[in-house]
Protein backbone atom coordinates (compact mmCIF):
# COMPACT_ATOMS: atom_id res chain seq x y z
CA UNK A 1 0.00 0.00 0.00
CA UNK A 2 1.45 3.33 -1.02
CA UNK A 3 1.29 6.56 0.96
CA UNK A 4 -1.39 7.88 -1.41
CA UNK A 5 -3.57 4.82 -0.89
CA UNK A 6 -3.16 5.04 2.87
CA UNK A 7 -4.03 8.75 2.91
CA UNK A 8 -7.06 8.25 0.66
CA UNK A 9 -8.28 5.38 2.84
CA UNK A 10 -7.90 7.39 6.05
CA UNK A 11 -9.69 10.41 4.55
CA UNK A 12 -12.45 8.16 3.22
CA UNK A 13 -13.04 6.55 6.61
CA UNK A 14 -13.01 9.92 8.38
CA UNK A 15 -15.39 11.39 5.81
CA UNK A 16 -17.98 8.63 6.02
CA UNK A 17 -17.71 8.38 9.80
CA UNK A 18 -18.73 12.03 10.00
CA UNK A 19 -15.49 13.32 11.52
CA UNK A 20 -14.67 15.45 8.47
CA UNK A 21 -18.21 16.33 7.43
CA UNK A 22 -17.95 19.83 8.93
CA UNK A 23 -14.64 20.46 7.21
CA UNK A 24 -16.05 19.46 3.83
CA UNK A 25 -19.13 21.64 4.36
CA UNK A 26 -16.95 24.66 5.20
CA UNK A 27 -15.25 24.14 1.85
CA UNK A 28 -18.65 24.01 0.15
CA UNK A 29 -18.41 20.30 -0.64
CA UNK A 30 -21.12 17.86 0.38
CA UNK A 31 -20.03 14.80 2.34
CA UNK A 32 -21.23 12.37 -0.34
CA UNK A 33 -19.41 14.31 -3.05
CA UNK A 34 -16.18 14.24 -1.05
CA UNK A 35 -16.62 10.51 -0.46
CA UNK A 36 -17.15 9.89 -4.17
CA UNK A 37 -14.01 11.87 -5.01
CA UNK A 38 -12.00 9.92 -2.46
CA UNK A 39 -13.32 6.59 -3.76
CA UNK A 40 -12.38 7.60 -7.31
CA UNK A 41 -8.91 8.64 -6.14
CA UNK A 42 -8.43 5.35 -4.30
CA UNK A 43 -9.56 3.39 -7.37
CA UNK A 44 -7.16 5.36 -9.57
CA UNK A 45 -4.31 4.67 -7.18
CA UNK A 46 -5.12 0.95 -7.26
CA UNK A 47 -5.25 0.74 -11.07
CA UNK A 48 -1.47 0.47 -11.68
CA UNK A 49 -1.38 -2.57 -9.39
CA UNK A 50 -4.18 -4.21 -11.36
CA UNK A 51 -2.47 -3.53 -14.70
CA UNK A 52 0.84 -4.83 -13.37
CA UNK A 53 -0.82 -8.05 -12.23
CA UNK A 54 -2.54 -8.48 -15.60
CA UNK A 55 0.78 -8.07 -17.40
CA UNK A 56 2.10 -11.16 -15.65
CA UNK A 57 -0.48 -13.45 -17.26
CA UNK A 58 0.06 -14.79 -20.77
CA UNK A 59 -2.81 -15.13 -23.30
CA UNK A 60 -3.35 -18.78 -22.35
CA UNK A 61 -4.19 -17.61 -18.83
CA UNK A 62 -1.14 -19.19 -17.26
CA UNK A 63 0.96 -17.23 -14.81
CA UNK A 64 4.30 -16.16 -16.23
CA UNK A 65 7.24 -16.75 -13.91
CA UNK A 66 10.19 -14.40 -13.55
CA UNK A 67 12.46 -16.95 -15.27
CA UNK A 68 10.32 -16.96 -18.42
Amino acid sequence: MTVGMLLATILLVLTFSGVLSGAWERLGIRQRTAGAWLLAMLAALLMPDVRLGAARVNPAGLAVTAAA
